[in-house]
């Protein structure tokens, strides 16, 4: 996650409720025999991903534009990145209203 949006710290603590969230919805309680447990973890990963991957990958390519934007010294360079800003993220603080439920 690059620094442009400073949001590395807090999409690291959304992964941390997100996967405990699927890791427990997958947890047999009192299952002590240890069969099964591997696909459960499998399938709680599996749902983890398909959960953060979309938020994510938003994340990393607002910050990436307004990175390229401030670093290039190209003007058609930012001008493309303030249309794909626009197009693709619209409201400019979209990306700190995230609610990853609760456990």
């Amino acid at each position: 996650m690059t620094p442009f949006i400073a949001q590395g710290g807090s999409a690291s603590l959304e992964d941390a409720v997100v996967l405990a969230r699927c890791l427990a919805r997958k947890t047999v309680v009192g299952d002590i025999s240890g069969r099964g447990s591997k696909v459960m973890v499998e399938e709680a990963f599996d749902e983890y991903l398909n959960e953060r991957k979309p938020r994510l990958l938003r994340l990393s390519s607002q910050s990436y534009l307004l990175g390229k934007m401030n670093e290039t010294p190209s003007k058609f360079i930012k001008f493309l990145c303030i249309v794909f800003m626009v197009i693709l993220f619209r409201e400019s603080h979209s990306h700190t209203r995230y609610d990853c439920a609760s456990l």
